[in-house]
């Protein structure tokens, strides 16, 4: 049995597998922090209504991005559509 100071295996996993996630997350909440939320919206239901419609979804899939929609946001406005 190891002494607890000696047993390092779970703070190493926690340094360098989930740590990484965690800052990953955090600046995606920042990202979606300050952002036009109003424009964001608007850009998702342009992209849903193409999708419906059959339409080329590329111009409103390039938008969305410039208005800073996230890829899994467009992909989920794509699903429900």
């Amino acid at each position: 049995e190891l002494a607890p100071e000696a047993d390092t295996l779970l703070r190493d996993v926690s340094e360098t597998k989930i740590r990484p996630y965690r800052e990953r997350i955090d600046e995606l909440k920042r990202f979606k922090a300050n952002r036009d939320l109003a424009s964001v919206k608007a850009a998702l239901v342009t992209v849903r209504e193409r999708t419906k419609e059959g339409q080329n979804l590329v111009p409103a899939v390039i938008d969305a991005t410039e208005r800073c929609a996230t890829m899994g946001e467009i992909a989920g406005v794509i699903r429900q559509a």
